[in-house]
């Protein structure tokens, strides 16, 4: 990272605009958020993979209202069988041909694709 030297005038702005009392209100936000993040880490940390929430499609419009806030709260769910296992293999089966017939095709990781630019 380069670093520069700004004029001054740039500092006092950053004086004026910071004051004490907003220095002491941002600091106390600050530790807020990081005590927040402590709880969720150790919650995370508790729950393992049951953290995130998981529903099958079929069950997707008989959510209850509590398990639709875990999922607001929680910001992901997990939609399991979306598509029949016998063709996700087919569709697998037909990159794996297509990423053999087209080594050229672009991905990464370098030597080991798992993700490709199709």
């Amino acid at each position: 990272m380069q670093s520069c030297d700004w004029p001054s005038r740039f500092l006092d702005l950053k004086r004026e605009i910071v004051s004490a009392t907003t220095e002491d209100r941002l600091t106390a936000s600050w530790n807020d958020l990081l005590n927040e993040l402590a709880q969720r880490t150790a919650e995370i940390a508790q729950e393992g993979p049951d953290f995130l929430p998981q529903v099958t499609f079929a069950d997707l419009e008989k959510l209850t209202p509590e398990e639709m806030d875990v999922i607001r709260r929680k910001g992901t769910v997990i939609i399991r069988d979306v598509v029949d296992s016998k063709e996700a293999s087919g569709w697998k089966t037909t990159l794996d041909e297509f990423i053999k017939a087209n080594p050229h095709a672009d991905g990464f990781p370098e030597g080991d694709k798992q993700f490709f630019h199709l």
